[in-house]
């Protein structure tokens, strides 16, 4: 793959997750500003997230007929005019809508991405760990971004300024090498589930539902719960509560030689299991500074497995991964949409230490998951 290749990629991946994530630490200013509840609010990550859990199932088949690159070029494009509307929208009804289409634009964008990535790519596990580590720093300087924009100007400065970048990224990609064209073959569903079929996909899936349905609703909510704690506290301090998740940029960088060191890429899923679920038991003790630490461990214990996840599975789907990445994508953030509505509803009703309860079961779940993915495989690999 080429550098410009690589910037391209990684530009267009940065940005897609910089228009997903910066709205959250300016969840309690939409709920002010529009009159609405604290869930309501939170619902803009929410409607976001709803179509990325089925878009991808439809941009399997279409991978299958048309080049990833022109999918990257024509998503960027509608993307960042959808993020120049949303700087200029003033009903919340209006808000939530654009964020189900751009939800869905960067579902397609994502999928397209790693498959590009799979086609091109001769070292693949590394230039996943450079796709997931630009979209743990895009998600990072969105939400950043946008609070010290919010707390300096005006609430929708960060946004225009995204959307205007986003556009750039569309010039970019639609000078990405085409690359081999995708054979023509007749699109079935039944090829695209394919995987589901198959137990170790299934149970990867699954690992990856419950780990990013506790990453979504721990930092959906943490302004939420800093304002609780804290009521001085501005958007610029909230803003920078996410650079947790610089760690987990750090952590998929080193998944892959942490995977080689361990001795399978399993159990480094499983460390990142147990990480993510010492963050959310930080996050159970009521101070600023406890909150805010429990976002490096949840983090890195995330991105820790969904770098190794996501290279695993693509070694493991061979021919077939644009339909495994189409389903990985949407267990994926299936698992965030739940997870940045539905705990929500309990924090209102029972309080923060319930919704913690909530999320450590969650994490514990996608730990058993990888245990039993684990002993699969060393049992295959010994009857081998």
């Amino acid at each position: 793959m080429s550098r410009y290749s690589l910037l391209t990629i990684l530009a267009a991946t940065f940005l897609a997750l910089a228009v997903m994530y910066a709205p959250q630490p300016l969840l309690p200013h939409f709920a002010r500003l529009f009159g609405v509840s604290e869930a309501d609010a939170a619902a803009l990550i929410t409607w976001s997230l709803l179509p990325m859990g089925l878009a991808p199932l439809g941009m399997g088949l279409l991978m299958q007929r048309i080049a990833p690159r022109r999918l990257l070029a024509s998503g960027l494009l509608l993307l960042g005019l959808t993020e120049i509307a949303f700087a200029r929208a003033d009903a919340f009804v209006l808000l939530c809508g654009l964020r189900f289409v751009q939800g869905a634009l960067v579902a397609a964008l994502l999928a397209a991405t790693m498959t590009y990535i799979a086609g091109q790519a001769t070292r693949m596990q590394h230039v996943m760990a450079y796709f997931v580590a630009a979209s743990i720093v895009g998600g990072l300087a969105g939400r950043v971004f946008a609070g010290f924009l919010a707390a300096h100007t005006t609430l929708q400065a960060a946004f225009l300024y995204i959307g205007l970048g986003v556009l750039a990224a569309a010039v970019m990609a639609w000078r990405l090498p085409a690359g081999t064209a995708p054979p023509r073959r007749t699109i079935r569903l039944a090829r695209l589930f394919s995987a589901l079929n198959e137990p170790g996909f299934v149970r990867l899936f699954g690992v990856m539902f419950a780990l990013f349905f506790v990453y979504t609703a721990l930092l959906n909510f943490i302004p939420f719960r800093l304002r609780t704690l804290d009521p001085t506290l501005g958007s610029g301090t909230i803003g920078l509560s996410y650079l947790g998740l610089l760690l987990g940029m750090v952590a998929s960088l080193r998944a892959v030689a942490l995977a080689r060191r361990l001795g399978h890429p399993l159990r480094a899923v499983a460390l990142g299991s147990l990480l993510l679920a010492a963050g959310i038991g930080i996050a159970a003790v009521p101070t600023v500074a406890f909150v805010m630490t429990s976002v490096f461990a949840v983090t890195a214990g995330l991105f820790l497995a969904h770098t190794v996840l996501v290279g695993d599975l693509n070694a493991l789907a061979g021919t077939e991964a644009a339909s495994v990445n189409s389903l990985y994508v949407a267990f994926y953030y299936t698992g965030g949409t739940l997870g940045s509505y539905l705990p929500g509803l309990l924090y209102e009703q029972a309080g923060w230490l319930a919704f913690i309860a909530l999320l450590l079961t969650f994490a514990l779940g996608g730990l058993v998951l990888t245990s039993r993915a684990l002993h699969t495989r060393m049992q295959e690999r010994m009857e081998g």
